[in-house]
């Protein structure tokens, strides 16, 4: 009677098991060409660092893989702000992108590689989607920029002074050319 017991508790877990083991990702959505879709999920940064990456694995590339291209699109949550970062071969049938923040709030990214806009057909590659949230940082300061004839930090507006500029002139060195942006624009 035990043995009975025994075998019948050991079918129903191994029954139990499989039920389980197939209903894992069976309620994934397959795309069109049989790739289920890679949600890169809720992300999180602060202004302009760090940088966010992603990689994805192509393994169907053919040919030089430096020929493929791929982009993935970031949009503000205002609609006042899109920028498409290609993708670049990693190495090992890996494509990664880059992310850097300049606006606070929600962002959501798609990738695109179907062959259209410029892009290769690399299935693998296209249709990833994800949300980025930013909050502020004190203190970053954005990318080199400029604001008319003067160099700053974007978003910020504070002057940049550039340490290898070439004054002509006298061999001294003038310590102000080094913090006073008005001093060095006078001198360019």
């Amino acid at each position: 009677m035990n043995d009975k017991i025994g075998w019948i508790t050991g079918f129903l877990l191994c029954v139990m098991l499989l039920d389980a083991a197939s209903s894992l990702g069976g309620d994934e959505q397959v795309r069109e060409n049989g790739i289920a879709p890679a949600d890169f999920g809720e992300n999180a940064t602060s202004l302009w660092s760090p940088t966010l990456e992603w990689t994805l694995k192509n393994d169907s590339c053919e040919g030089n893989p430096f020929d493929l291209v791929a982009k993935a699109t970031f949009t503000h949550e205002s609609g006042k702000e899109t920028r498409v970062s290609e993708m670049f071969y990693a190495g090992e049938n890996n494509w990664n992108f880059r992310f850097t923040a300049t606006r606070t709030g929600r962002w959501t990214f798609t990738t695109q590689a179907n062959g259209k806009d410029g892009t290769t057909d690399a299935p693998d590659l296209h249709g990833r989607e994800g949300t980025i949230t930013v909050q502020p940082k004190r203190g970053a300061r954005g990318f080199l920029t400029h604001e008319g004839q003067t160099w700053c930090w974007q978003g910020s507006g504070r002057p940049f002074v550039p340490q290898l500029v070439m004054i002509g002139g006298s061999s001294d060195t003038d310590p102000r050319q080094y913090r006073d942006a008005a001093f060095v624009d006078r001198l360019i």
